[in-house]
């Protein structure tokens, strides 16, 4: 079923005020306007985001409190690229620009004026680690991701509504997902939203494998990346048939590194 998307005012409200882009782009969210589905910003937060300036909500969400990892030396390198997306019909790169509501969406060209640059913070073999991004979100500067507001707790699971979305966040120490600053939150006005950072791994065949940690310390399965294109966003589910549900026509999309 598709839920009637939200209008786009919020772009609109935010003309002037300063960007969470990087330096290069001194506006507001540039023109990646696209309608979001009510499934993923309520329409009740709608008024409330567009009536703040993205700079205001974004300091309102500071770095205080959110807990880092001690710092470890790293034995890898750090690959830096684009992130490509491919599936039924989807061809392109995660964009540098989010969408009205903070998501990360879809770019069509590897340029930097439009997909997303990112460094791989890998340290250790094995383990889950960082991407950074390098020409994204000014204030959240790695890619990771956070809970829709729909969601019914911080777990993914078959039978569970709970999606989680990408978007730029602040680091989070390894673990269940926690309160963080993030762009969703600062772009909407969403009180809070719990994000985790360290979700990524490499494998063999170059494929950047998601790994969320449910609440009890372990990777979530059967977990599936989709993209939904009426509202520009990369959401992860582990139950694609209950999202159907809520989102229009999401397809499954696989993402790897095109190191440059």
């Amino acid at each position: 079923m598709h839920l009637p998307p939200l209008t786009a005012l919020i772009a609109l409200a935010l003309a002037g005020a300063p960007s969470i882009l990087g330096a290069t782009v001194q506006r507001a969210i540039p023109a990646r306007v696209q309608p979001v589905s009510d499934a993923l910003v309520p329409h009740k937060f709608h008024i409330n985001a567009a009536s703040v300036p993205l700079h205001t909500l974004a300091m309102k969400h500071a770095l205080a409190g959110v807990r880092k990892l001690p710092p470890t030396p790293c034995k890898l390198q750090h690959e830096t690229g684009f992130v490509s997306v491919q599936g039924k019909g989807i061809q392109g790169f995660i964009s540098r620009l989010p969408n009205e509501a903070g998501m990360y969406g879809l770019a069509q060209n590897k340029t930097a004026d439009d997909a997303l640059k990112v460094v791989l913070k890998r340290c250790r073999k094995g383990f889950a680690f960082e991407i950074g991004t390098l020409n994204g979100m000014k204030n959240f500067t790695l890619l990771g991701a956070a809970t829709a507001v729909k969601s019914v707790d911080d777990d993914l699971a078959h039978g569970s509504n709970t999606t989680v979305f990408l978007t730029g966040v602040a680091s989070v120490s390894i673990g269940p997902a926690q309160e963080a600053p993030n762009g969703y939150t600062a772009v909407t006005g969403i009180p809070r939203r719990d994000a985790e950072s360290f979700i990524w791994d490499l494998s063999t065949s170059g494929e950047l494998e998601f790994l969320w940690t449910n609440t009890y310390d372990a990777f979530a399965q059967g977990t599936t990346m989709l993209y939904v294109p009426d509202d520009d966003a990369f959401v992860v589910t582990a139950d694609v048939a209950l999202l159907d549900k809520e989102l229009s026509s999401p397809v499954p999309v696989t993402l790897r590194l095109i190191s440059v």
